[in-house]
């Protein structure tokens, strides 16, 4: 997802993230209507997007993709573990979360 306006911290931008969706926002100065047809890859870490990127440049990120979906699997096996510091100290998390603005 590519948008000329908004931030990383908007509501749409949350919701990419929470979806795993790559995006960037507030890119101004890219003439949006140069992407169509071509290759794009959209970096939300480092909120860059890449127009036709060189074969290194593409398999760099598909090497990081990989390595992202190794990561998120792996944290999947952690996720009904209970939460526990290093001294065996057991901490319940339990609350509401709501935005203001």
């Amino acid at each position: 997802m590519v948008s000329k306006h908004g931030t990383g911290a908007s509501h749409v931008a949350l919701l990419a993230r929470g979806l795993g969706i790559p995006a960037v926002f507030g890119v101004s100065d890219m003439a949006l209507g140069r992407l169509h047809g071509r290759e794009v890859v959209v970096d939300g870490y480092s909120a860059r997007v890449c127009v036709q990127p060189s074969p290194t440049l593409r398999q760099h990120y598909l090497k990081l993709a990989a390595e992202e979906t190794a990561l998120s699997l792996g944290l999947q096996e952690l996720r009904d573990l209970p939460a526990q510091t290093p001294r065996r100290s057991l901490y319940a998390v339990d609350g509401q979360f709501r935005f203001v603005r």
